[in-house]
């Protein structure tokens, strides 16, 4: 509801209130078309940030924006903007990849945000209206309204980090998490990674005569980095496994990292139909040691993140016992599971 189009709107309004000449306007709304363009740039901010630190900027660079417009300082409310208008670039991704999960091919999730967009205008629109007939001797007083959506944008993400992940939270803050301090570097960790969950990172194999293999041979017990723990944040950056796999493979300073080995429990799993539906939850790669469940399935004692890592009491869940598990829930047989459950769980 804050797309440029509807902006731009605003913002002639305003221009006609100014006396501007066309020209000017017209050297404005191209400038505010490259501010638009420049998402090119954003990437490294992005993989750096994780989508929700990157979006948090962008709520605040808009709200800057805004309110500079507000004080008729069109031209200074356009910087803020460059960074602020790049907030679609996450809530387009959450759209497509929830929309992709549902079902719906990416050709009509596409369709479909297009015409919400274009629905959302003409809503918007009828809005801004009002407010500039509202606005009097004041008109640059309707950008109030996009920085009213823009704080209901962030209220709604933030409601999203508290319950997306079903009351828990994937940061080191109880007991089994532990802080890791390992020093710069010229050569890579030596770390294989299982990033099939979104939100934290599992370690799935060491390399031998890695860096991380040497400094286990050195460290305590309860300072070796082990294959099966999850890290879960990496010099500041949590909740999102590619940033952290970024930082991970790129950075040769030194790194703080927030790792857990959480304690297995027990699952079983009784005979019946539902456990089909179970086998399309659980993912895996080649080279993980455990399954990921993608989805929750609480009839089944299966919350999203958690980690399928043993089968019927065997040790590690590899290739061909993650494809013996599939076929035991197909054939709707009684199991049982053990699962390690990353983050720390609210009471």
């Amino acid at each position: 509801m804050v797309e440029g189009k509807v902006l731009q709107e605003q913002a002639t309004w305003v221009q006609l209130k100014l006396n501007w000449q066309g020209g000017s306007a017209n050297l404005w709304t191209s400038a505010h078309g490259l501010a638009l363009s420049a998402s090119s740039w954003c990437g490294p901010l992005l993989r750096r940030w994780g989508e929700h630190r990157f979006l948090v900027a962008c709520h605040v660079s808009s709200c800057l924006g805004f309110l500079c417009m507000r004080r008729t300082w069109l031209w200074w409310g356009l910087v803020p903007l460059l960074l602020g208008s790049q907030r679609r670039l996450v809530s387009a991704s959450w759209l497509l990849q929830e929309a992709c999960r549902a079902g719906l091919g990416r050709g009509e999730v596409v369709g479909l945000m297009a015409t919400l967009r274009a629905a959302s205008e003409g809503v918007i629109s009828l809005l801004s209206k009002l407010a500039f007939q509202r606005s009097g001797d004041a008109p640059a007083s309707i950008f109030l309204l996009p920085s009213a959506l823009i704080l209901l944008a962030e209220t709604v993400r933030m409601r999203l980090v508290l319950h997306a992940e079903e009351g828990r939270q994937l940061l080191g803050v109880g007991q089994g998490f532990r802080r890791l301090e390992l020093p710069p570097r010229r050569e890579p960790l030596g770390l294989g990674l299982d990033l099939l969950d979104p939100a934290a990172v599992q370690i799935c194999s060491i390399a031998e005569g890695s860096f991380v293999d040497r400094h286990n041979e050195s460290a305590a017990e309860e300072d070796k980095i082990k294959v099966g723990d999850f890290i879960l944040r990496a010099n500041g950056t949590f909740g999102e496994a590619d940033a952290i796999a970024d930082i991970l493979q790129s950075e040769r300073r030194s790194l703080t990292l927030t790792l857990q080995r959480p304690a297995r429990r027990r699952v079983s799993l009784p005979a019946g139909k539902e456990q089909a539906a179970a086998s399309s939850l659980l993912l895996s790669l080649p080279e993980s040691v455990t399954l990921y469940a993608s989805r929750s399935l609480a009839s089944l004692g299966l919350r999203r993140h958690d980690r399928v890592c043993a089968a019927d009491g065997s040790s590690a869940c590899a290739v061909r016992s993650a494809a013996e598990l599939r076929q035991a829930l197909e054939r709707g047989e009684a199991c049982d599971i053990s699962i390690v459950r990353p983050g720390s769980e609210e009471a």
